[in-house]
């Protein structure tokens, strides 16, 4: 079960903070994934609201900035198979029951990211089509091949216009952030484009990545966000996403077998994240690390992150 864990933690890396992020937690070249392109008429609700959501993400976008997020995670056990739901709720507990993360944003083709994540830490910089991982800051490994995937493959999606994979957009009062006047607008999460997204994101990776991407399916989630009107850039967006994993799918694209004739079940994670962005235009400047190994496979990444 721990590997099952491992394989899902390591595949939805790049993708899962998709959601919750500015598009920043991935590489923006490199990918040979294939995504429609985002415009804001492609988000729904007020065009006035979609629109201006759309331009204060592909502004923000366009400079450098910093960002420090939160996600909280709680997970429902109670469809998993008795025999296995205590250490099911243990594992995801101490792995992926907090995530924090600060970003540094110089441009596309440049983003360091550092997250803590159940008690350790990891990190990860994205620099000119290549990336590296390291668990400490000080040993760095260059990721290539399927690793390499994980992250790139989600690059296609992160390029996307956030507020194409949000529905219902309005303007929604307003609000201040640092003692400067913001605009809030909020909606829901569209379950399918923003399901397909991730799940293109994660079948990249191939027979692995798709059935994962099987496993996993978006139920819901809400959005709310506020400009900056001095910088028209979203400066503050919180994010809350309900998600089932089918077990059964996960053990197979683990390439475990299920116990017993009956099926594992199927648990859902509640995520609940924040994310402040800071440093607008700032003069943010990332290095390239010098990596001491290669990973090329998915688990290889895991087995060298969590090392």
């Amino acid at each position: 079960m721990r590997r099952i864990v491992l394989v899902t933690a390591t595949l939805l890396l790049g993708a899962g903070t998709l959601l919750a992020g500015c598009g920043s937690d991935a590489p923006a070249g490199g990918s040979t994934a294939t995504a429609p392109a985002a415009t804001a008429a492609t988000a729904t609700g007020s065009g006035t609201a979609a629109q201006a959501v759309s331009q204060a993400y592909a502004t923000l976008r366009a400079g450098s900035y910093t960002s420090t997020s939160s996600t909280t995670q709680e997970v429902d056990a109670s469809g998993v198979d008795a025999s296995l739901r205590g250490q099911v709720e243990r594992q995801f507990a101490a792995g992926a029951a907090e995530v924090s993360t600060r970003t540094r944003f110089e441009s596309p083709e440049r983003v360091a990211i550092t997250q803590d994540i159940g008690g350790r830490s990891q990190q990860v910089v994205l620099y000119d089509g290549e990336v590296f991982v390291s668990a400490d800051g000080t040993t760095w490994a260059r990721v290539t091949g399927d690793a390499a995937a994980a992250f790139s493959q989600a690059s296609t999606v992160a390029g996307l216009d956030p507020a194409s994979l949000f529905s219902d957009l309005r303007a929604d009062g307003t609000a201040t952030i640092d003692g400067a006047p913001a605009t809030r607008y909020s909606g829901t999460v569209d379950t399918a484009a923003a399901g397909e997204a991730v799940r293109a994101a994660i079948g990249g990776l191939g027979e692995l990545g798709t059935a994962v991407g099987d496993a996993v399916q978006l139920r819901s989630g809400t959005v709310e966000l506020q400009v900056a009107d001095a910088t028209g850039t979203v400066a503050r967006q919180d994010i809350t996403l309900e998600i089932a994993f089918d077990f059964d799918a996960l053990a197979r694209a683990a390439g475990e077998g299920t116990d017993g004739e009956g099926g594992l079940g199927t648990i859902v994670l509640t995520s609940t994240g924040s994310e402040a962005i800071t440093d607008v235009g700032g003069d943010i400047v990332v290095r390239k690390p010098t990596a001491t190994t290669t990973v090329s496979s998915v688990l290889g990444l895991g087995e060298f992150l969590t090392s």
